[in-house]
């Protein structure tokens, strides 16, 4: 029943998981991009004179620091868009649960919502992270920014880091967003009828 009650919500709102999907596709493609340009820096061969001139540059630095900041904006956005979007089921999640199905039911219907949005974001989001890592660094290397001796080299943890992190913002914010509708208990009548 949960595969049918993702099914169903994809199905009767695509646009709504579409803000999700970029949100995450972009958050993705943020944490990919800055590990591969923080990889990229600490990881070039360069002559010792050309190391301390990009050492004192604080480039390296700064790329740390973006890491460390692409990390918390994509927590906090997917998280939110995430939370948005399942708000917006919270009529049909109660309807749901009027017609017999669990709190846990709900909540691993909506946790597939999550990854079926997540999942795809992320394999997309990946490799454009690399195109705009890697164009990034050209331009900086083209403007004199850091020794030419420093190129693109998409890092090995970018990909399972993207998806650990989309994929738990994504679950974290769609559940946050499903506890009162699958707390709504069957059959239960308004104040006042």
């Amino acid at each position: 029943m949960s595969a049918g009650l993702t099914r169903q919500a994809l199905r009767k709102q695509p646009w709504a998981f579409a803000g999700p999907f970029i949100t995450q596709c972009l958050a993705a493609a943020l944490v990919s991009g800055a590990l591969g340009t923080s990889s990229s820096m600490s990881g070039a061969r360069l002559e010792p004179a050309a190391r301390q001139a990009l050492t004192e540059s604080q480039l390296p630095e700064m790329a740390v620091l973006f890491v460390v900041v692409s990390v918390y904006l994509t927590a906090l956005i997917v998280g939110l868009t995430m939370t948005s979007s399942i708000a917006r089921q919270s009529r049909d999640i109660a309807l749901v649960r009027a017609v017999g199905a669990t709190p846990g039911r709900v909540r691993r219907a909506v946790a597939a919502q999550a990854a079926a949005v997540a999942v795809p974001a992320t394999l997309l989001g990946v490799p454009l992270g690399a195109l705009l890592a890697r164009a990034w660094l050209a331009g900086l290397t083209g403007h004199g920014a850091i020794p030419p001796g420093v190129t693109f080299h998409p890092s090995a943890a970018a990909p399972p880091a993207a998806l650990g992190i989309t994929v738990g913002a994504s679950l974290a914010g769609a559940l946050v967003a499903a506890v009162r509708p699958a707390r709504v208990r069957p059959g239960r009548r308004a104040v006042g009828s």
